[in-house]
Parts: C-alpha cells; sequence; structure tokens
C-alpha cells in the first residue's frame, strides 16, 4: 500500500521505529517531511525522471528521501556509506545524480568524494 494511504487514514501510526536511537516517525510526520523535501528538492530544478542520491548511515530519515522521490518521480539512488571516497564518486557520476543529500555523519565523505567526480570520465 502507498505510503500516503497510511498518512491519510491513520497519520498517528508508527511507520518507523529507529531502535538504536529510539526515534519514533509516525506516517502522518513522514508525509509532512517527504511533502517538504519534494518541494524543496523541485525549487531547486530536479525534475520528473531526475536521480536524488542519498549518503547515510542507517537513519529515519532515509525513508523521508525514499518518500519525497516517489511522490515527485524522482529516481533515487542510495549510496552505502562503507565505500570509499573514489567508489561513491563512480556511483554519483554512474546514476547521474543531480543532487545529493547527505547525513551529518557522513558529511566529509561525501565532500572527498564530490571532489573526486572531476577525476572521472
Amino acid at each position: 500500500m502507498f505510503p500516503g494511504t497510511h498518512a491519510a487514514t491513520r497519520p498517528e501510526k508508527p511507520a518507523i521505529v529507529h531502535t538504536d536511537s529510539g526515534v519514533v516517525r509516525t506516517y502522518g510526520e513522514l508525509e509532512s517531511r517527504s511533502v517538504r523535501l519534494a518541494r524543496y528538492l523541485r525549487e531547486q530544478g530536479i525534475a520528473e525522471g531526475d536521480d536524488v542520491a542519498f549518503l547515510s548511515s542507517n537513519l529515519p530519515e532515509v525513508f523521508e528521501v525514499y518518500w519525497a522521490g516517489l511522490r515527485s518521480g524522482f529516481v533515487v539512488t542510495g549510496v552505502n556509506h562503507h565505500l570509499t571516497a573514489a567508489d561513491i564518486a563512480y556511483v554519483l557520476a554512474d546514476c547521474d545524480a543531480r543532487a545529493l543529500i547527505v547525513s551529518r555523519s557522513c558529511l566529509d565523505l561525501a565532500r572527498e568524494a564530490l571532489a573526486g567526480l572531476d577525476d572521472i570520465a
């Protein structure tokens, strides 16, 4: 079932329970946050069919990225945070990512990977 259906019928129901941090996201919260992200990406020029990549450890926010992509017709590419910066740069170039969403814990790795994009033909 499309997640938005749950948000419309049972917005208070937990959608995600992140056991490591104790964070709980309801369907209503995920709906609201994914709408904001989708709107922001559209305002930045991301269009239907464009690739939006994310680099993150296992966080509840990755579902917001997926939902934003699903509702907007974006292609979403998850990038493994255990890869090297060179491998991440390769993935970003290969999928032709128009945007990269990064968790705080992966920020330095993302910067290194983005700097390496110039080295990829």
